[in-house]
């Protein structure tokens, strides 16, 4: 671009759109937004975006680091040019090097949510990638509030650096701009005529202290809306929970068939790819690193941080090796990486959500994870017999299930349970430093002998198909404790 012509942000960002050959529609749906707010920045009614709306604009219009720049220092110019009176809504998002990846109907159905709902909390396992997915969500709440005025605010408070109710409101004080802040009641007379949003990330240390709080702000502040993101939901009346699933991954034995552009298509496989090419520019998903890539996507069960730490192997490792090292244990240790040394490896992030268990819940998760490729609760139930009361041990297990430790899956009948691979693993390291596996083990193979003589003492009521159903579902089950027992 010629040095000497000064554009502004709306000139600008219509010659970059024109030259892309996009309609504002076209460019609108691919940075999320309304095309009102594309036609109002380019116009220049809206002169003050938000740095979320140019980044996702400048990710839409695929710009070069040159010309991205320069839309910022427009935008920049512009801003300055606003009266002084006009007060711009703070946004103190995380700020991410790395692409965002694999979450596409994901943040639509989020921004579906929030634009109705004033509680959201997304719930999943620990690494799932809630915090990315929130920050993200809120990203796209900027860009389709650009034309909004009355936004005052989208706050980033990440509260597992905090410990007490009093330390997350000081927080939230702080970074709402509010400073020195020493009562509920200070903080709600600031922020009940403001529209804001607020997101309170890693949650589940404090549930109940960031439910009353949560709950004082949405009575309070009637503008207010609020994202959640913790292990564990706040169980508050009106709050929307947003389970947010593992990325996809490829079916078992189906990576030899696929080709690389097949394998792209699974968000696991595109974030490990993406992660391991940041490692190491060489790598490349050729057809013959697709199935041990799909293969390690599979054992870390499509967990973002599991995927992303083995990806950062690659620049010692080749696929094949890092699938086999899997094999034998998953704990990888994040080489060279600077995250926050809670999320540096998947040791840490299990040693926090175990560490929050009662001595009940502790003993539940390690046994389970005995179990191989699910369980019933049935199953469950004759595993723990001899350890824990029945009553206990429904309580208990849905108690794992609301902390993101179990994954239910109620589309199958019966229902079914199921412990994510890492966490699986973890436990099954927590149930051998116990002393427990013998025990553990020898309870598995006593419980499935018993449904195998119930399903034999009713075998001419049983349909064949009903009996080979439940077989080819605990498969794996029997085949462990066959191991067990002849081992």
């Amino acid at each position: 671009m010629n040095a000497t012509q000064v554009r502004s942000f709306g000139e600008l960002l219509r010659q970059y759109r024109v030259a892309a050959g996009l309609t504002q529609e076209t460019l609108a749906e691919r940075a999320h937004m309304s095309a009102v707010a594309v036609g109002a920045l380019e116009r220049g009614t809206r002169q003050r975006p938000y740095r979320a709306t140019i980044e996702l604009l400048a990710d839409a219009l695929s710009l070069s680091a040159e010309d991205r720049l320069e839309l910022e220092r427009a935008a920049q110019r512009g801003a300055r040019a606003v009266s002084a009176h006009v007060v711009q809504a703070t946004i103190n998002l995380p700020v991410h090097l790395s692409s965002f990846v694999g979450r596409e109907q994901d943040l639509t159905k989020l921004g579906e949510m929030l634009a109705t709902q004033r509680l959201v909390t997304l719930v999943g396992a620990g690494g799932v990638g809630k915090t990315r997915l929130a920050i993200r969500a809120a990203e796209h709440f900027v860009a389709a509030n650009a034309t909004d005025d009355a936004l005052e605010g989208v706050w980033f408070v990440d509260v597992s650096s905090v410990g007490n109710a009093q330390m997350t409101m000081t927080a939230i004080a702080s970074s709402a701009g509010l400073g020195d802040c020493r009562t509920l009641d200070a903080l709600i007379r600031y922020l009940k005529p403001r529209r804001f949003l607020l997101i309170l990330d890693n949650c589940e240390h404090l549930v109940e202290a960031v439910a009353q709080l949560a709950l004082e702000l949405l009575r309070h502040c009637p503008s207010a809306q609020i994202v959640v993101t913790s292990r564990q939901a706040l169980g508050l009346d009106g709050e929307r929970i947003y389970r947010v699933p593992p990325l996809s991954v490829p079916m078992a034995d189906a990576g030899a068939e696929l080709s690389p552009s097949d394998a792209l298509k699974f968000g696991s496989v595109r974030l490990f790819a993406d992660r391991a090419e940041a490692a190491d520019s060489r790598f490349e998903l050729t057809v013959t690193a697709v199935p041990a890539v799909s293969q390690i996507c599979r054992r870390l069960d499509g967990i973002a941080l599991a995927i992303e730490l083995a990806a950062a192997y690659t620049n010692a490792f080749p696929p094949a090796a890092i699938a086999q090292r899997l094999d034998e244990h998953f704990l990888l240790f994040a080489r060279g990486m600077r995250s926050p040394s809670r999320h540096k490896t998947m040791q840490t992030v299990f040693d926090w959500s175990y560490d929050l268990l009662d001595q009940n819940e502790r003993k539940v998760f390690r046994w389970l994870s005995i179990f191989a490729g699910g369980f019933t609760l049935d199953l469950a139930t004759l595993l723990l017999a001899g350890e824990i009361e029945e009553p206990a041990i429904i309580e208990t297990l849905a108690a794992l299930v609301d902390k993101s430790l179990v994954q239910y899956d109620p589309f199958v009948e019966p229902s079914r349970y199921k412990m994510l691979e890492p966490a699986r693993q973890y436990a099954r390291e927590k149930l051998r430093d116990n002393g427990e596996q013998n025990a553990a083990a020898g309870a598995h193979a006593s419980a499935l002998l018993a449904l195998a003589e119930r399903f034999d003492s009713s075998q001419e009521l049983t349909p064949d198909h009903v009996w080979g159903a439940y077989v080819e579902r605990e498969r794996d089950n029997f085949r462990s404790a066959l191991e067990w027992t002849l081992g």
